[in-house]
């Protein structure tokens, strides 16, 4: 497009195709990141490389990352130009200058006072530029598109070939199921070898296969399995049917790969294809806005349909049509009030709509759900893609396919919250949390439709979170619909318990508690925490009775008998303290503590 609109020189800014940052795969003010992503791929030698940077540096990257700088550097070397890469820190990139943006900026000739407020005449000569430079980058990816559909064509081709010879030679070694005649050997190394060759040709083709390595790379990686059971094979001496069973199989696995992946492109360019020429043919035709705006529409070019509507007559508005297609993009757009009053006066001017309405309102929402089965591909957090999916909902009218997605994450997302979680390892997923959150306030319904311990687990975490972030009071209704979800769990009774007792609300907090060590005796470790509490603030009798309860629950921690002789020390008992120390040192076979007390 830069090319086309006449840039020079281009500029690449944050172009790095690597890990610059090993904690972060997007800088700091992206809101959607996965930055847990980083410690996965680090953890995978095979997909984690290291290349030149810029500046003589060494950066760390996927192979992911590579493949589209590879994929950049070939259309840079069939596209000789001025390319500049001030990206600070990242992977070098053939074919470009390397120079720091501020030295760029510092070359760049300064507009003068009549560019920063053009005249009437200089705005209707940059409006008929900008029309120019469209028609010439749709020239550029027409004839870009055709290159690559012919080519593809060739290699799909060659593909078929491939598949039909490999077909003949397994028809030749089911017949031969005893060990095979001289002559029948010869016929199958020869076409063998011959498709070989023919593989050979189709692999010369590199720089599309790098385009097309996302699709490939899982067939290609069975493939290379294969290969490499061929070579043991070959080296350990195997029987001939052997050896030849796997270079056909090597052949058929690659070429049903590459052919998916053929087939899928193909279809891709020529859909794009088709649209630029209608575009083409509707632009040159001068057609009315309306007709344009539709066509935009049908191709879902919601971006290109929505700068069309300042365009559109108000005549327009009276189109059930129209109105149809505003309310689709107000929903992508998010704009739910608006969206509602084109779909209904859609009806009000048609009122035999009803059933495109409906449509419509499943296209709005077919749309979020793509963009969330996108998230994973792109690297995108989860937590975006239950909030699109989330979206889905809203301006989908109750989009069946959104609310079956949200109801499998629910169902993995809870197994990944139990109740036993540690309080670092929820914080890690607190922007998971967070959507759920929304999600279940914003929908009660779709909560209905959950497992009550999935509704309950997610209840549970987002409680706890706000109990972490010092939010008590809003944590407790979260919490007391997860106690309710989860009767026999101490660790919901034990959050609810903490959140009463924060809240001022002491006797049932206590009580609570109680529920939760009779449930689960590990709950007992919050005792001491109140216990610690209350003698901070100087409350050591009612300490005394907290670490006593808690000696009550687990009587294998004699720390809580230290502590309690502590407060009958504050409070003026010796006897008593004396006692709990006596315990506590029989406990743990000493003497000093009792020799201190009485000194």
């Amino acid at each position: 497009a830069a090319l086309a609109a006449g840039a020079d020189p281009i500029i690449f800014v944050g172009q790095d195709f690597a890990y610059t940052d090993p904690a972060k795969t997007h800088s700091s003010a992206t809101r959607l990141t996965c930055n847990e992503m980083v410690e996965e791929i680090s953890g995978n030698r095979d997909d984690f490389v290291t290349i030149p940077g810029v500046n003589g540096t060494k950066v760390q990257t996927d192979r992911g990352l590579l493949n589209a700088k590879d994929t950049l550097e070939e259309f840079l070397r069939r596209r000789p130009h001025r390319y500049i890469n001030a990206t600070s820190r990242g992977a070098r990139i053939a074919g470009t200058e390397e120079r720091p943006l501020a030295e760029v900026f510092a070359s760049l000739p300064r507009p003068t006072p009549s560019a920063a407020h053009p005249s009437a005449k200089d705005r209707k000569r940059a409006a008929e530029s900008e029309t120019a430079r469209g028609r010439r980058l749709r020239r550029v990816l027409l004839a870009e598109f055709e290159r690559l559909g012919k080519e593809s064509e060739r290699l799909a081709a060659m593909l078929h070939e491939v598949r039909a010879r490999c077909r003949r030679v397994a028809g030749w070694l089911r017949r031969s199921s005893a060990p095979a005649p001289q002559e029948i050997r010869k016929q199958i190394d020869k076409e063998l070898g011959a498709i070989d060759r023919l593989v050979q040709q189709v692999n010369r083709h590199h720089q599309f296969w790098l385009l097309l390595q996302g699709l490939t790379l899982k067939g290609l990686k069975y493939c290379n399995r294969i290969r490499h059971q061929l070579r043991q094979a070959e080296r350990q001496g195997a029987p001939w049917s052997r050896t030849a069973r796997l270079h056909l199989a090597w052949f058929q696995v690659a070429t049903s790969a590459q052919l998916k992946a053929i087939n899928a492109f193909h279809n891709l360019i020529k859909g794009h294809a088709h649209f630029l020429t209608e575009e083409k043919r509707l632009l040159a035709s001068e057609a009315d806005p309306e007709e344009l705006f539709s066509f935009y529409v049908q191709h879902d070019k919601i971006r290109l349909a929505h700068r069309l509507l300042p365009l559109l007559p108000a005549s327009a508005s009276e189109r059930g049509d129209i109105c149809l297609a505003r309310g689709v993009i107000a929903g992508i757009f998010r704009h739910e009030t608006e969206q509602r009053a084109w779909m209904q006066k859609a009806q009000a001017h048609d009122p035999g709509i009803v059933a495109a309405v409906t449509d419509a309102y499943q296209r709005t929402g077919d749309w979020f759900l793509a963009a969330a089965r996108e998230c994973p591909a792109l690297k995108i957090d989860h937590s975006a893609a239950l909030r699109l999916l989330g979206d889905g909902l809203v301006f989908g009218d109750n989009h069946r396919g959104c609310a079956a997605e949200l109801l499998a994450h629910a169902q993995a997302d809870a197994a990944d919250l139990p109740p036993t979680l540690q309080d670092d390892q929820l914080r890690a997923r607190a922007s998971i949390v967070a959507a759920w959150g929304e999600l279940l306030e914003r929908h009660p319904h779709l909560a209905d439709r959950m497992a009550a311990t999935e509704r309950g687990r997610l209840l549970l975490a987002r409680g706890r979170l706000l109990l972490l972030a010092g939010q008590a009071e809003e944590a407790l209704p979260w919490l007391q619909q997860a106690r309710s979800l989860l009767p026999e769990s101490g660790r919901a009774a034990l959050a609810l318990a903490q959140a009463l007792i924060h809240t001022g609300r002491h006797t049932e907090g206590i009580a609570t508690l109680d529920t939760a060590v009779a449930l689960d005796r590990s709950c007992g470790y919050y005792w001491e925490t109140l216990g610690d509490a209350l003698l901070a603030a100087g409350l050591a009798e009612e300490a005394a009775a907290a670490y006593e309860r808690g000696f009550l629950a687990l009587p294998h921690h004699a720390e809580f008998l230290r502590k309690m002789g502590d407060c009958y020390q504050m409070a003026g008992q010796p006897a008593a303290a004396a006692e709990a120390y006596r315990h506590f040192e029989a406990r743990r076979g000493g003497q000093a503590t009792l020799n201190a007390c009485a000194g």
